[in-house]
């Protein structure tokens, strides 16, 4: 209940701010006329917090351009009616409920009356502009939000425009047609090379295809271990079927996820710009135990530095793509020696719900 929000505002610190106002202008009248009636000075307090109240509502009023017509109109009637309110509250509304601020032997005074109807709706009209300053500011956050929030959905419906494009293009039947097509010309010369490797292709975009349409693009390793598999595989026949890539492999993935490709990118980043022949393969160890995988993947470096340029989108690929594995704890390290260049995933899976 106390959690609830009137006007933007919890009502803890409504019923705070109304109880200290309360008990202030008591302590106030009591240390300026002496010990009078608290249930007197207790109501007359609890109307002028009322219209506290009323007052900033139409304040809202007035700063929507929607409402602000009917904020106007109320402001005036209200500022011009505020005496006979009073009037009527003092003389009529309390004295029905037992309260009396008058006394019947003291004559009424306008001047002393209006008096302390001006004191009142001086209290009311700070309020009201106190609270308009800051209701004002709150517009202004929630719409630099809103503003924020477009904007970052805008960006998103971006990137997810072009990924659809790129797999479409990817899935699309003019491609297939033609890597159809390159498949029978290549049986007709006698020629298994092309057809081995365009169904490792065929593969993987299916592969990509697959995991997209899930909510969540995650696999299990046993999965992505296939498509490695089959990435060693290409890359050996791509080199006369020499060892130019050493996989070993100890344990069997069991619950074990994944975010599709991350093994496959970094092999990948290996082949490019590493060193590779059968004197210099690629090492990489996988290994599956309860709870963890951790894989390795090192490569020899180029000689006389004529490694080809990187932009580091593969690793950074990665380490967006191993974010998706939620409540997994996870390292990526880049190790380089003289000769050589490692990188070692570590993937933790006892911390994942």
């Amino acid at each position: 209940m106390l959690s609830k929000r009137v006007m933007d505002m919890p009502v803890w610190m409504l019923i705070t701010v109304a109880m200290a106002y309360c008990l202030a202008s008591y302590l106030t009248n009591w240390t300026r006329f002496g010990r009078g009636s608290g249930w007197a000075w207790l109501a007359i307090n609890a109307c002028i917090c009322g219209a506290c109240l009323l007052f900033a509502q139409i304040a809202r009023w007035c700063i929507h351009p929607e409402s602000r017509r009917k904020g106007v109109v109320w402001a005036i009637a209200l500022t011009a009616g505020f005496p006979l309110l009073s009037l009527a509250t003092v003389y009529l509304l309390l004295p029905a409920m037992g309260l009396r601020l008058h006394k019947p032997h003291v004559p009424f005074r306008w001047a002393e009356f209006m008096g302390k109807t001006i004191s009142a709706y001086t209290t009311v009209f700070m309020f009201t502009l106190i609270y308009s300053f800051f209701y004002v500011l709150l517009l202004k956050s929630r719409r630099t939000r809103e503003m924020e929030r477009a904007a970052a959905l805008h960006e998103k419906t971006i990137v997810t425009v072009k990924a659809n494009q790129v797999l479409h293009s990817a899935q699309s039947h003019f491609i297939r047609h033609a890597l159809h097509d390159i498949v029978g010309h290549a049986e007709k010369l006698d020629d298994t090379y092309i057809p081995e490797q365009i169904n490792y292709i065929a593969q993987t975009w299916d592969f990509i295809a697959e995991v997209m349409d899930k909510p969540i693009p995650v696999v299990y390793a046993s999965r992505a271990l296939k498509q490695l598999e089959d990435m060693v595989q290409s890359i050996k026949r791509r080199n006369n079927d020499l060892p130019v890539v050493q996989l070993r492999k100890s344990g069997e993935p069991a619950e074990h996820i994944i975010a599709p490709l991350v093994l496959n990118t970094l092999l990948e980043n290996a082949d490019t710009h590493g060193w590779v022949d059968a004197d210099h393969p690629i090492l990489i160890d996988i290994a599956f135990t309860p709870g963890r995988l951790d894989f390795t993947c090192t490569n020899w470096k180029r000689p006389h530095a004529t490694d080809k340029p990187t932009t580091g989108r593969g690793l950074q690929l990665v380490r967006q793509s191993l974010l998706l594995l939620d409540g997994c704890h996870h390292t990526l390290e880049r190790d380089e020696t003289e000769h050589q260049y490692t990188i070692r995933l570590t993937i933790n899976y006892t911390t994942y719900d």
